[in-house]
């Protein structure tokens, strides 16, 4: 056995028989992955649908609780739990193709300085917000690989190499917010390690459906920014830039993804993409001064 698949789940009751069920038709013909599941506060009937799914399974797997102290500690609960080579992240929202783990694996076996491989990621969901979403994920991830550079760099669907992770001394356990992923990379890198993506290692994603969840999945994103953007001002890793040119690229960004999106998809549907834009920047800006006023509080007590 030489990898574990960790997978950080709360409220994927609609998804999570459907990933497991993926992971368990997976190729595999020497790798035996065992599977650590990492509940985190599920109310929606999750873990008993999960277990349901994988008690006639062949495979090892162990549940674990977070204990509500959030996701970079539910990552490292994984770490902490699994003593194989590798670490292969799926969501409870996640569907992997039958060749991923041995694709993931084969990768990182013919690429020893490879500290993580993120998965190049298809969307599904069949809701406008949905549709758009898993536009503003594929498109510029197509375009990367057109242009040969790496694709979203995200620890869902990746790889990570133990040894990497543990000279990167885990996760940060103070992150709220997402952003785990972000910063143990930093880490991984300034450690030496490089952080890549693996072009054959597919994983399909439910999107988030309603305009609200998408507006709430960017404000916990804020929330984990603002952090790391403190922690590493002074560093080489710094995000430097003004706001006023973030912003100025950020409308560049949105018109050309529209393009970008009709002329690809050829549906009507991605003229809509500034106001997906539009939804995720306030998510974004509501998430940012959270954190700021938390932190500003923080400091005078």
């Amino acid at each position: 056995m030489s990898v574990t698949l960790g997978i950080c789940i709360k409220n994927s009751g609609k998804t999570i028989a459907e990933a497991l069920t993926s992971i368990l038709l997976s190729d595999y013909p020497s790798y035996r992955p065992e599977i650590l599941l990492v509940d985190g506060g599920s109310t929606d009937g999750t873990m008993e649908i999960a277990l349901n799914t994988l008690k006639d399974s062949r495979l090892c797997w162990k549940l674990l609780d977070d204990e509500r102290k959030g996701l970079a500690y539910a990552r490292q609960l994984v770490v902490d739990n699994s003593r194989q080579k590798y670490i292969i992240w799926v969501d409870g929202d996640n569907v992997v193709t039958p060749t991923f783990i041995r694709n993931h694996i084969q990768f990182m076996e013919s690429n020893p300085k490879v500290g993580a491989a993120c998965a190049i990621t298809r969307s599904k969901g069949k809701t406008l917000p949905a549709k758009l979403l898993g536009y503003a994920w594929l498109i510029p991830t197509l375009n990367a690989l057109k242009k040969g550079k790496t694709p979203h760099i995200g620890m869902q669907g990746s790889i990570t190499r133990r040894k990497a992770i543990e000279d990167a001394r885990g996760f940060d356990l103070s992150i709220r917010g997402a952003g785990e992923d972000v910063d143990l990379f930093i880490r991984m890198k300034l450690r030496g390690w490089e952080i890549t993506a693996n072009p054959k290692a597919i994983v399909h994603h439910y999107m988030r459906e309603t305009w609200r969840s998408i507006f709430n999945e960017a404000r916990w994103w804020a929330i984990g920014s603002y952090y790391i953007k403190q922690k590493y001002a002074n560093t080489e890793f710094a995000w430097k830039k003004p706001e006023a040119i973030k912003m100025a690229e950020m409308l560049l960004g949105s018109i050309k993804l529209t393009m970008d999106t009709v002329r690809i998809t050829r549906d009507t549907a991605g003229l809509l993409m500034p106001l997906y834009y539009i939804i995720r920047r306030a998510g974004y800006i509501a998430g940012y001064m959270e954190a700021w006023k938390a932190s500003k509080k923080s400091r005078v007590h």
